[in-house]
């Protein structure tokens, strides 16, 4: 006696259970969490301008420093 699956074949149930909560996180946009990347984009344009700034003055003493051996 052969006995056949009755009802969704070949349908992973655990990929559909994936994809039913990534729709549900896509579709509401919780105002907290884009708050939350907001500041830490703005932190992290802060943290290049201190690198930028502090790259400048490295520069600057390396160009000092040659100065002071040629002389």
């Amino acid at each position: 006696m052969k006995i056949n699956n009755v009802g969704m074949t070949g349908v992973n149930p655990y990929n559909l259970q994936v994809n039913k909560k990534g729709i549900s996180r896509n579709q509401r946009s919780n105002p907290r969490i884009k708050l939350k990347f907001l500041q830490r984009q703005k932190e992290m344009q802060q943290e290049s301008k201190m690198i930028a700034a502090r790259q400048a003055k490295v520069d600057e003493l390396k160009i000092q420093i040659e100065k002071e051996i040629i002389n």
